[in-house]
C-alpha cells in the first residue's frame, strides 16, 4: 500500500495516481519546481510528522497536509518562511539569508510565530477556532500543528452553485460570537475574511489563520503587506498602526456587506467620494456602516458595545 502525499489516504501499489484525489508523483515534482523553498513531500517532521503537498504558498509561510504517524491522522502544518528574509538551501535543511540584518528580522518574527502558535494551543477549547497542537522547532525555522478540517472556505461556500444549506444569518451570528469568545481570552484576529473562515461539514464555523504574526514580522520590516484581502481589513492594520478588538468588528461589517451581496465591500481607498454603499436592506446597511467606520474611535469597541448599539437600530 501507498499513502498519498495529497490526500494522506492508502490506496494499491497498483495505482500510478491516487485514485481518490488524483495526486502523484510527476505532480509533485512540477509542484516542487514551483515552488523550490517548500518542504519536499515525505520529509518527516519531529519524528513522527509526514509532511506531504503545498496547500498554500504565502510569503509569510507555507501550508502543508501532514499525517501524524503516531495518532494515526491527517493534520495541517504550517511552516514559519517568511520568503523576502530567506532561502532554503538545496538539498539540506539549512536556511540561507541574504545578511546579518535579514536574519535578525526572520529570527524576530519565528519568536511572534512561536508565540501565537502557544496562543492558540492554550486556548484550544475554543470551539469556533481551529486547534493548534503543538509548535515544533526543526530546520532552522518553526512549525505549527494543527487539526484538520472537513469542509470549505466561507468563500468557496459563497462560489457554491449548489442551494445554501446554512442561512446567512446564522453564519454571521456564529461568527459574532466567536470573535466575541476570542476576545475574552484577550487576543484578536486581525485577519478575518472569508478565505480564513471555515465551514465545516455539520455547519460549524472555525476560524483560522490568526493575523497577529503576519502582521508584526511586516512590521518589522516597514514594508508594504501583501497579505491580506484589503477590503476586509481595518484601515489601521493596513496602515501598520496599532489596533485593538475594533478592527475585527470591522471585518464583521465586511463580511456581513459580503454575505447579503455576493460581492465584495470598497476598500477605504474606493469609498472616497463616493455615495454609502448599500446591500438594499436600510438596517443591514446602517449595522455594516456603524462596524465600518474608518476611525476606530467611530465603531464599537467590542462585541457586547456593539450589540447594545444594535438593538437601537
Amino acid at each position: 500500500m501507498k499513502k498519498c502525499m495529497g490526500c494522506m489516504r492508502d490506496y494499491s501499489d497498483t495505482y500510478r495516481v491516487c485514485p481518490v484525489c488524483g495526486y502523484s508523483e510527476s505532480l509533485s515534482k512540477s509542484v516542487m519546481r514551483e515552488i523550490p523553498d517548500a518542504i519536499r513531500p515525505e520529509t518527516i517532521l519531529g519524528g513522527r510528522f509526514i509532511i506531504g503537498k503545498v496547500l498554500s504558498d504565502t510569503p509569510f509561510a507555507y501550508v502543508y497536509i501532514s499525517w501524524d504517524a503516531l495518532l494515526q491522522r491527517r493534520v495541517i502544518i504550517k511552516e514559519y518562511f517568511p520568503e523576502r528574509y530567506a532561502s532554503r538551501i538545496e538539498g539540506e535543511s539549512g536556511i540561507r539569508f541574504q545578511s546579518p540584518h535579514e536574519q535578525m528580522l526572520f529570527e524576530k518574527g519565528r519568536t511572534v510565530f512561536e508565540a501565537e502558535t502557544k496562543t492558540l494551543n492554550a486556548n484550544q477549547d475554543l470551539q469556533g477556532i481551529v486547534h493548534v497542537y503543538r509548535c515544533l522547532n526543526e530546520n532552522n525555522t518553526s512549525y505549527m500543528v494543527m487539526e484538520y478540517l472537513e469542509g470549505m472556505s466561507l468563500q468557496d461556500y459563497m462560489d457554491w452553485e449548489e442551494p445554501f444549506p446554512i442561512q446567512t444569518e446564522e453564519i454571521f451570528r456564529q461568527l459574532t460570537e466567536i470573535v466575541e469568545q476570542v476576545h475574552t481570552r484577550g487576543f484578536a484576529h486581525h485577519n478575518l475574511s472569508p478565505d480564513n473562515i471555515y465551514l465545516e461539514e455539520n455547519g460549524k464555523i472555525r476560524l483560522l489563520d490568526f493575523g497577529n504574526a503576519k502582521r508584526e514580522v511586516y512590521q518589522l520590516s516597514g514594508r508594504p503587506m501583501p497579505i491580506y484581502r484589503e477590503c476586509f481589513i481595518a484601515p489601521e492594520i493596513l496602515e501598520q498602526k496599532d489596533a485593538g478588538f475594533s478592527a475585527d468588528l470591522y471585518s464583521l461589517g465586511a463580511i456581513c456587506y459580503f454575505l447579503e451581496t455576493g460581492k465584495e465591500p470598497p476598500t477605504q481607498a474606493n469609498r472616497r467620494g463616493r455615495k454609502r454603499f448599500t446591500t438594499g436592506i436600510p438596517e443591514k446597511d446602517r449595522m455594516i456602516h456603524f462596524l465600518m467606520e474608518p476611525q476606530p474611535k467611530e465603531r464599537p469597541e467590542n462585541i457586547a458595545q456593539f450589540r447594545k448599539v444594535y438593538q437601537r437600530i
